[in-house]
């Protein structure tokens, strides 16, 4: 099952919502990315692809 960080996160970045907003997805999964492993792999994926304001760091990703 996977978290609400997670699932808050993803809705943002449902090109198909009213309330799409990448940055906003990227922050969330930011926030919560230390202590939860769904949110970790957003952000991941963020930082990988360099997207929602997420400076890009394949590295660390």
């Amino acid at each position: 099952m996977v978290s609400e960080p997670f699932l808050s996160a993803r809705s943002l970045m449902d090109s198909h919502s009213k309330d799409y907003d990448l940055s906003k997805a990227a922050q969330e999964a930011k926030s919560a990315s230390s202590g939860n492993p769904d949110a970790k792999y957003l952000f991941s994926l963020f930082q990988y692809l360099g997207e929602g304001g997420i400076q890009k760091d394949k590295e660390a990703a």
